[in-house]
C-alpha cells in the first residue's frame, strides 16, 4: 500500500510569519501536535510541533518550567485565560514568530512511496508524522496512527 493511499490529504498548516500564538490556536482548534511550515506556494519550509512551542514557552517565561509534554494543557490555558503577571513578565511571548522556533530539518516521504518504508522511518527516527511532499510542496501527512490503521483492516 502506498503513502497516497492513506495519508491526510487536507493539511493545516502554518506560514513563517505566523506568531505562536497562531500556531498554539490551531493546535488547539485542530487537536493536533504538529504542523507544517509552508510559504504562499504550499512549499515546505519546517515544521513545528508541540515539542517546539514547549521549549519556546519555556524559554520565553523562564519561571513556568514545562517538564513533560502533559504540560502542553498548561499552554494552551495561558491563551485561553492569561495570567496578567505572566503577560506582564513576557507579553512580547505570543507574538514570537514561526520563523523564529520552527524546526528547518524536515524528514519527508514521497506519496508514491510503501507505507512500510514510512513506519521504518517513523521508528528508525522516533517521530510520530512524516510530511508528504511533492516536488518540494506539501500534499499530505502519514501518522502512526494513519499506518496503524491501514494495517488493522
Amino acid at each position: 500500500m502506498l503513502v497516497k493511499n492513506i495519508m491526510t490529504k487536507k493539511v493545516i498548516s502554518v506560514k513563517e510569519m505566523d506568531s505562536l500564538e497562531d500556531v498554539l490556536k490551531k493546535f488547539s482548534k485542530n487537536n493536533i501536535t504538529g504542523v507544517p511550515v509552508v510559504d504562499a506556494n504550499g512549499k515546505l519550509k519546517g515544521t513545528v510541533t508541540e515539542s517546539d512551542v514547549l521549549k519556546t514557552i519555556d524559554i520565553c517565561l523562564p519561571k513556568i518550567r514545562f517538564d513533560n509534554q502533559s504540560s502542553f494543557s498548561l499552554i494552551l490555558e495561558f491563551v485561553k485565560k492569561p495570567n496578567i503577571e505572566l503577560l506582564k513578565q513576557g507579553k512580547h511571548c505570543k507574538k514570537i514568530k514561526v520563523k523564529e522556533f520552527m524546526n528547518k530539518d524536515v524528514v519527508t516521504i514521497a506519496p508514491n512511496e510503501d507505507i512500510t518504508k514510512a513506519a521504518q522511518l517513523m521508528n528508525r527516527i522516533d517521530i510520530n508524522r512524516l510530511i508528504v511532499v511533492d516536488n518540494g510542496k506539501v500534499v499530505g501527512i502519514i501518522a502512526r496512527a494513519d499506518i496503524i490503521r491501514s494495517l488493522a483492516k
